[in-house]
């Protein structure tokens, strides 16, 4: 509900531009849930993975390239979008995509 002259804790009034934001936010979430429920139940669940976890890179790599510092070149781990492909990181890049990633979530998308 929006309060006309409410002040949140840190002093910021609410805008309605916040307030859209977050409605856009939450439909746009449902509607993924719901055509990633229908989609989950038409196709095998690694044509389902596959571009959902492809898509989701692409568009995170986007937006730290746009909105932050990263940058697509180098092995710096600081900047770079693919500073975990160091040798340094390799290995616990390649648990964590296999382990929670794999393991974890694809068997949570088959029920």
């Amino acid at each position: 509900v929006f309060l006309a002259g409410s002040v949140s804790g840190n002093g910021i009034a609410p805008t309605l531009r916040g307030d859209a934001s977050a409605l856009f936010g939450a439909a746009g979430g449902a509607i993924y849930l719901t055509i990633g429920d229908m989609m989950r139940r038409r196709i095998p669940t690694w044509m389902y993975a596959f571009p959902v976890v492809f898509w989701a890179w692409a568009t995170s790599a986007t937006a730290a390239g746009m909105f932050g510092n990263a940058a697509w070149g180098g092995m710096d781990d600081t900047k770079s979008l693919l500073g975990w492909t160091n040798p340094e990181f390799i290995l616990y890049a390649v648990y964590l995509g296999i382990g929670p990633g794999v393991c974890g979530r694809i068997p949570t998308w088959m029920y």
